[in-house]
């Protein structure tokens, strides 16, 4: 009897936490690494320092450059970024409703499908664009939201199929958004607006 296959995302998952004990760094940490990153830590065992990840995790932004390159803000650089993208939307994030409905909800960020292990009820799934991955967790979803993609990419269709209030091309709502921040999603005008922040309402 052949072993069940396990699904790429748990494979990368399950690696990244073998490593995480291995070099006794944390999965978080181990989580923000890059591809390349963890390509050449099993060529060569060279891993960044602990200082270096825990900086991106709270907080970091990818800007493409062409090819496969790119630029990661993080540390002050992202704080000034960040700041200056809060100034500009007051609050308002806009993107092209995909399916229309209005909806309420707690934030979850999904940067990659390394981190769709659960989506927790009545959550708004937030990502750069969804995969087919992130399918079994957008059932309990109550709107999707993403920084990418046109009426035919897969959050449009998979929005259509559940009837789940859907905007797509924000441009700027996984870096805008926190995780546990309070938002209502008006996918019939394509608002976003920030109720609470996460930070704010944990300290009520």
């Amino acid at each position: 009897m052949h072993k069940a296959v396990e699904p790429l995302w748990v494979e990368c998952i399950n690696l990244l936490r073998e490593l995480a004990t291995k070099c006794d760094y944390s999965f978080d940490q181990m989580s923000v690494l890059r591809a390349d990153e963890v390509s050449s830590f099993l060529e060569t065992s060279a891993l960044l320092p602990k200082e270096t990840l825990d900086e991106r995790l709270n907080g970091l932004v990818f800007m493409p450059q062409g090819g496969e390159g790119g630029l990661l803000l993080t540390g002050d650089s992202y704080v000034e970024w960040k700041t200056k993208i809060e100034n500009v939307n007051n609050g308002e994030i806009k993107g092209t409703p995909a399916f229309k409905g209005k909806a309420q909800g707690r934030v979850k960020i999904y940067s990659s499908f390394l981190e769709s292990e659960t989506v927790p009820h009545g959550t708004v799934v937030v990502a750069g664009m969804t995969n087919p991955q992130l399918l079994p967790f957008l059932k309990d979803a109550v709107a999707i939201v993403t920084d990418e993609g046109g009426l035919t990419c897969h959050a449009a269709i998979i929005a259509r199929e559940l009837k789940k209030p859907c905007i797509i091309g924000t441009k700027i709502a996984t870096q805008v958004l926190k995780d546990g921040d309070l938002v209502e999603v008006d996918a019939v005008r394509g608002v976003v607006t920030i109720i609470g922040k996460a930070q704010e309402l944990q300290n009520k």
